[in-house]
């Protein structure tokens, strides 16, 4: 600002300058009817206003005792059209260092059934909503004039996450980024100390094929802290990582603990992964194991599992120690039906032959499964977490040898 006018002014100051109730609307070009960003009910307050030569040596766009904004309502359009952004009473300030939004949501612009036709293909539909976000120390001024996020801590108040993925349409074969190649693509700067969230709730629901209604997972009473998010690659170093912690209850049962680093040298699919869960009935778990094993648990307690992982960019490596008792299995059909003569004499085997009932054993020695998954490169990181601590279930409550002949009957 200085040097628009530094040829025939010396200074610009203003005791006090308000703006209440504006309104206005961005668009992509001029023939657009559809705003990218809009907001209204705004207002902005700023008291002892100046620009001067002191201000150009610190690269300040001006100084002032206050500069607040509040915009009340906004919304945001994304790109690709399936989402919105939404949020009421956006407060920044300059002095402050903070910027604060009340209700922030990310909305679907369809429904569950419409936005996977919009999509085209397999897809997950995810919602979020937070009753406030607290981004504290962080640089407005950098935020406003050169979109750069460079903040000490993200405060999420009351975050819910719903995600659902249709699984019987088409999986597109585009190979999905890691989460260190997807940070450093960003096409804005991004140094992030600390984001933290408590008492956050978030399910998971898919619909498989042939199956009349979609299967849900959840975890409930969240507690998390990610630490380390920057895409300064010229500052990265071999101790250089994105850590993210979590406790949280596993659908609202099992106490479940986790942590995860990314290496942020790496470029491919590279992070580390352990965690626990506490005791809890081992009939939850029929959900996540029904569809893809054809196996539904009848019985049986989980005193405690965990596990410890190594994910590349084709497989990952680990083990898992479960400890349970009283384990009982039912065999299901391809239908995920239990009912027929053939199913129910691979129950009765299963049970008889397969099925270990407890870990540890008669022996009293605790059995180490080993966890071993390919990486379907076409899904996620949290995708290839899961099936990863899924392969460590199997071995850990069934004879490998014996297993593979009861899988290949069931086939």
């Amino acid at each position: 600002i200085y040097t628009t006018f530094s040829k025939k002014l010396n200074s610009i100051s203003v005791g006090q300058i308000d703006i209440m109730n504006s309104k206005f609307n961005i668009y992509k070009n001029g023939t657009d009817t559809l705003s990218v960003f809009s907001t209204n009910d705004n207002s902005i307050s700023i008291k002892n206003f100046s620009v001067n030569s002191e201000t150009d040596k610190q690269s300040r766009l001006f100084v002032a005792e206050k500069f607040e904004i509040v915009m009340n309502k906004f919304s945001y359009h994304l790109g690709n059209g399936l989402y919105t952004l939404y949020g009421k009473k956006l407060y920044a300030s300059y002095i402050d260092s903070t910027l604060i939004v009340d209700s922030l949501q990310l909305i679907p612009n369809f429904s569950k059934k419409e936005f996977a036709d919009e999509a085209g293909c397999q897809i997950s539909r995810v919602k979020i909503i937070s009753s406030k976000v607290n981004f504290q120390k962080m640089d407005v001024k950098l935020f406003f004039e050169y979109n750069w996020l460079v903040i000490h801590k993200v405060d999420l108040t009351g975050c819910a996450i719903d995600v659902y993925r249709d699984n019987t349409l088409p999986l597109k074969h585009i190979v999905r980024p890691s989460i260190q190649a997807i940070l450093k693509n960003l096409p804005f700067f991004v140094a992030v100390d600390t984001i933290e969230t408590k008492n956050g709730e978030a399910v998971y629901s898919e619909l498989n094929p042939g199956e009349a209604s979609p299967e849900k997972i959840s975890l409930n009473k969240i507690n998390a802290i990610i630490t380390g998010v920057q895409n300064d690659t010229s500052s990265y170093s071999e101790k250089s990582n994105i850590k993210a912690k979590l406790n949280a209850y596993f659908l609202n049962q099992g106490k479940f603990n986790g942590t995860y680093i990314f290496p942020l040298n790496a470029t491919k699919e590279f992070f580390y992964c352990s965690g626990s869960l506490s005791s809890m009935p081992m009939t939850s778990f029929n959900p996540m194991i029904r569809h893809r094993k054809h196996i539904s648990i009848k019985s049986g307690q989980l005193d405690y599992v965990s596990f410890t992982f190594v994910a590349h960019e084709n497989s990952s490596n680990g083990t898992m120690k479960l400890k349970y008792h009283d384990l009982k299995v039912e065999v299901m059909n391809k239908g995920g039906e239990k009912k027929g003569l053939k199913e129910k004499l691979k129950t009765f085997v299963a049970n008889k032959l397969i099925v270990k009932d407890s870990n540890p054993g008669k022996d009293g020695v605790v059995r180490i499964s080993t966890i071993h998954a390919k990486r379907n490169p076409y899904r996620f990181f949290l995708y290839y977490s899961m099936q990863s601590i899924l392969s460590g279930v199997g071995p850990a409550i069934v004879d490998e040898k014996k297993a593979k002949w009861l899988q290949k009957k069931n086939n």
